[in-house]
């Protein structure tokens, strides 16, 4: 007889991404508006309740990608105060040259 384990997937995990919100320095709702993800969502997320695919393999290009993130970050953080962006910005450059 055959036994089947599920394959373990390499995938991005909520304390993960709460880790990566926080290195950021931003809020939940900050980091909702600077990458286009509903705040509801995020939470939802961070709690460990998963929301779909698309969004979780959103998120983790994110993480393992910073220029990916600083791109999205740029184009959707207009609502955020300037020097919180340029923090943010700062560190996805950092992150981005190691």
């Amino acid at each position: 007889s055959f036994i089947f384990e599920r394959k373990k997937q390499d995938s991005m995990g909520a304390e993960e991404l709460k880790n990566f919100r926080r290195k950021l320095g931003l809020t939940t709702r900050e980091f909702a508006i600077g990458f286009a993800v509903g705040t509801k969502t995020l939470i939802a997320i961070e709690n460990g309740h998963t929301s779909g695919r698309d969004i979780m393999k959103r998120l983790e290009l994110y993480i393992r990608f910073p220029e990916v993130a600083l791109f999205e970050f740029r184009r959707n953080s207009a609502a955020i105060h300037r020097d919180k962006r340029k923090q943010v910005e700062r560190t996805l450059l950092e992150e981005k040259s190691k």
